[in-house]
């Protein structure tokens, strides 16, 4: 099992120091290199009441600070905070997921 590696649509990421999750979108690179990103606000971090933004990471800071995650790995607090920034269900985003590779 892998990530998709096309028509991913969104990535999800963990961030191991803060523990919250990054909900990015590889299609959108800013003209500095960096993906827009859907995160936790750095105020009143809860982990019971995520308090989303829009945001940058540079692909540096997930590589090194993050690990990719899948939509099943996250806790269902997170997964109804994050759902309210998509425009389809979760499951018709290939990049949410891992698949199986033939």
């Amino acid at each position: 099992m892998g990530w998709p590696k096309k028509n991913e649509g969104l990535r999800l990421y963990f961030e191991r120091k803060g523990k919250s999750f990054l909900l990015v979108d590889p299609e959108a690179r800013l003209s500095d290199g960096s993906y827009e990103t859907i995160g936790e606000t750095l105020i009143e971090n809860d982990p019971q009441k995520p308090k989303l933004s829009s945001g940058s990471a540079s692909p540096g800071y997930l590589h090194t600070r993050c690990r990719r995650a899948s939509w099943g790995d996250m806790p269902r607090v997170w997964q109804e905070a994050l759902k309210a920034w998509l425009t389809r269900p979760p499951e018709e985003y290939r990049g949410l997921w891992r698949i199986a590779h033939p």
